[in-house]
This record gives C-alpha cells, sequence and structure tokens, in this order.
C-alpha cells in the first residue's frame, strides 16, 4: 500500500512523537482501531491483555527495547528516507 504523508511529519521528531503518541492511542483512536493494531503485538501466555498494554506504555514512554525504541528507529528511518518510493524500489 502506498500513503503519502507530509514530509514534516516523518522528518520532524516533534511533529512524529506529537503524532504518533500516547495521547492519540488512547483519545483519537476508536476500540476497533486500537484492537486492530493490538494484533500485531506478541502475545503472551498470562494476562495477554495486561502485557500488551504495558508493552503499549513502554512503546510510548520511549523505553528501551534491548536495541532501542521500535517508534524511534521507525522515526530516524523515515527520517533519513529508507521509505521513500524511489529508495524501495531500488533495493
Amino acid at each position: 500500500t502506498r500513503v503519502s504523508l507530509p514530509e514534516d511529519l516523518l522528518e520532524d521528531p516533534e511533529i512524529f512523537f506529537d503524532v504518533v503518541s500516547l495521547s492519540t492511542w488512547q483519545e483519537v483512536l476508536s476500540d476497533s482501531q486500537r484492537e486492530y493494531l493490538q494484533q500485531f503485538l506478541p502475545r503472551f501466555p498470562e494476562d495477554s491483555f495486561e502485557q500488551q498494554n504495558q508493552l503499549i506504555l513502554a512503546l510510548f514512554s520511549g523505553e528501551n527495547f534491548r536495541f532501542g525504541n521500535p517508534l524511534h528507529i521507525a522515526q530516524k528511518l523515515f527520517r533519513d528516507g529508507h521509505f521513500n518510493p524511489e529508495v524501495v524500489k531500488y533495493r
């Protein structure tokens, strides 16, 4: 799927993290949208729902996940142009 997004959203960390935030998760997304996105999170043998909620809080709070925070890594990759259609085409 190809999606056009404003460059500033992807390149400016301040704007990116204002949009991709816990408040957006809690206040903007509907319950069905959150449920859909949660299916991409790891499943846990016990208290999966609670564990997923803790994972979401850690993700949006910038916590380190072994090699960095996935949101911070994604923003850096966006900023550096790794998802530009021309770059993807030549990879």
